[in-house]
């Protein structure tokens, strides 16, 4: 027998309505408004290139360039329904950004009132359906897929997704072939907008056993096209990425592969909770000992979670459902199998989520209509504590959306958390090379080259650049006269240098840290930090009259700065017992 939740998937609006329109209105408000300052972003060196700017299939909207969509990868990824969608924003508006992000805004709109009408249609609880598309919409992890013109990717493949799990419930109600038929033509949408969507079937499989639906031939067959349609795009993509070198496998040690994949769900759920910290990449990073010591409380993590979800099925499949549709959207990013720079990120969770969302409304949805929600303060007190969750995720997400403003304001915030990684050392010198800012170019090209010597690229870039300025100089010409900069990008550069010199340092490498120390206070002479950094890299050197200079220098601009005092102090012991033996 069927689930009273599938004999009512299709629910009447009508005693619910006014209360309907409140929801919906709240969740395109709330979304709106947190997202509203991507619309004045421009576009990121890093993939807005290859699948925008700098793409012939984008420029050139004509039938060899649409058949060069539909049969080529771009960046690895086989997405020709986003290559379109921006080949006709370029033939209207070229390549104006604020139309590109203005696409992603309402997408993402769209996608969540989607959202709303799925867990509606499942759950026919207005509250559920509104907490699930609420958190969705305004979540700081989804600024990633919504401000990033490349991401673009993800929006139309959740776009789709949700569109065939809906008609897969209306087709589920009626038993109308044209809703099976149209769960199947977005299915095929999706994939053709990320590869994300192979989970499509398994999530069928899981609306089955939630409403209760019998394993029959009637319940194999309808399985079976989508099936195959999965296999084949998956196969398109895996030859794509193979082609394009996409699939690059990561060699770990096989206690680092347990450390990464035990590490991956409780990551991604603490990302959800408490949307801190967030960074446009979560690199694979050293292994060591203790990190081996963490393993066993992610495991610990994942067992009592496991544990809760088939506790909770005793009384509802509810939790279940949630818990599973979040395992099976992210299993295909949780790199069983490590390849690529990051272990995660933030785009991974965009249809993940949804999920976690969904099971939030049932806990919060069944404390609410408890008997302890009763009483009208308590009652009062889980909305106000509701509503300040909501405002405190928009202003994340308004923040969060201001990094993505342009190329520098992004990967120097990166590089600030993860200062040892060559390539957006690389893709800011390109930034800066385009800006005709040539000097800073040819600085982060040099750091790119630094950091990994052999990477080629920077190489190619840095010796393209220094053989130009060359050129113009020999030629009686002259370089681009260096723009001014404001404050806030100076000491943003400065502080860049001095997190990075002292990765540097650490790592051994003095002469770069001096380098890097010698980058920051050419930049900003008033910097005490980077005095004081300067001399310690000094004194690693053994060269103490040098050091203590620089000590001097840092404590005549902040004369209270602590560390340069206790190290002026400790220099001039070590001089004078050196002096004195």
């Amino acid at each position: 027998m069927q689930s009273t939740a599938s004999k009512n998937i299709i629910v009447n609006f009508h005693g619910d309505k006014h209360l309907l329109i409140i929801y919906l209105s709240l969740v395109v408000f709330a979304t709106a408004v947190a997202f509203f300052p991507t619309l004045f972003n421009g576009f990121i060196e890093w993939d807005d290139p290859v699948y925008v700017t700098e793409n012939d299939a984008v420029s050139n909207f004509s039938a060899q360039n649409i058949k060069k969509a539909f049969t080529c990868s771009f960046g690895g990824c086989y997405c020709p329904l986003v290559i379109m969608s921006h080949a006709v924003e370029y033939r209207f508006f070229k390549l104006d950004p604020f139309i590109y992000h203005l696409t992603n805004y309402l997408l993402h709109i769209s996608v969540s009132l989607l959202v709303f009408y799925f867990i509606y249609l499942l759950s026919s609880n207005l509250n559920m359906a509104f907490i699930t598309a609420v958190l969705f919409g305004l979540h700081p992890l989804h600024v990633e897929s919504v401000a990033w013109v490349s991401e673009r990717k993800d929006l139309l493949c959740a776009l789709f997704y949700m569109l065939a799990l809906t008609a897969y419930l209306i087709y589920l109600r009626n038993k109308r072939k044209r809703y099976y038929f149209l769960c199947f033509l977005f299915t095929g949408f999706s994939l053709l907008s990320k590869p994300m969507a192979v989970t499509m079937p398994f999530i069928l499989v899981l609306l089955d056993y939630f409403l209760g639906r019998k394993v029959n031939k009637t319940l194999i067959c309808e399985k079976l096209p989508i099936f195959a349609l999965v296999l084949l795009f998956g196969a398109v993509n895996l030859h794509f990425q193979v082609l394009s070198g996409a699939t690059g496998v990561i060699e770990l040690g096989a206690g680092s592969k347990i450390y990464f994949l035990s590490k991956a769900i409780p990551f991604y759920l603490s990302k959800v909770f408490a949307p801190i910290n967030l960074s446009i990449g979560y690199p694979y990073h050293a292994v060591v000992s203790k990190h081996f010591g963490e393993i066993k409380y992610y495991i610990a993590i994942l067992v009592i979670l496991a544990g809760f979800a088939v506790f909770s099925r005793r009384y509802s499949k509810k939790m279940i459902f949630g818990t599973l549709f979040f395992l099976i959207t992210i299993a295909p990013v949780l790199k069983i199998i490590p390849a690529g720079d990051d272990f995660a990120a933030d785009r991974y969770m965009y249809l993940p989520s949804i999920g976690v969302f969904y099971a939030v409304s049932v806990i919060a949805n069944g404390i609410f209509t408890s008997s302890i929600a009763k009483a009208r303060l308590i009652r009062s007190a889980m909305l106000f504590l509701f509503t300040m969750a909501l405002i405190a995720l928009s202003v994340l997400t308004w923040k969060r959306c201001g990094l993505w403003k342009d190329t520098g304001t992004l990967f120097f915030d990166y590089l600030e958390r993860y200062p040892d990684t060559p390539s957006f050392y690389n893709n800011l010198g390109m930034y800066f090379l385009k800006e005709d800012r040539v000097d800073k170019a040819i600085k982060y090209f040099e750091i790119a080259v630094m950091l990994n010597p052999e990477y080629g690229t920077a190489r190619e870039n840095l010796e393209r650049v220094l053989a130009r300025q060359k050129e113009i100089q020999s030629g009686g010409g002259g370089l681009a006269v260096p723009r001014a900069e404001s404050a806030r990008d100076i000491t943003r550069e400065v502080d860049l240098l001095n997190v990075l010199g002292v990765e540097r340092g650490k790592s051994g490498k003095i002469d770069e840290a001096v380098f890097l120390f010698n980058e920051a206070v050419r930049l900003d002479r008033d910097h005490a930090e980077s005095y004081n950094n300067l001399g310690y890299a000094y004194y690693m050197k053994g060269e103490y009259e040098r050091a203590e200079e620089y000590f001097k220098k840092t404590l005549e601009i902040d004369p209270n700065h602590k560390k340069a005092r206790i190290n002026l102090d400790y220099i001039r012991n070590v001089r004078e017992k050196a002096a004195g033996g």
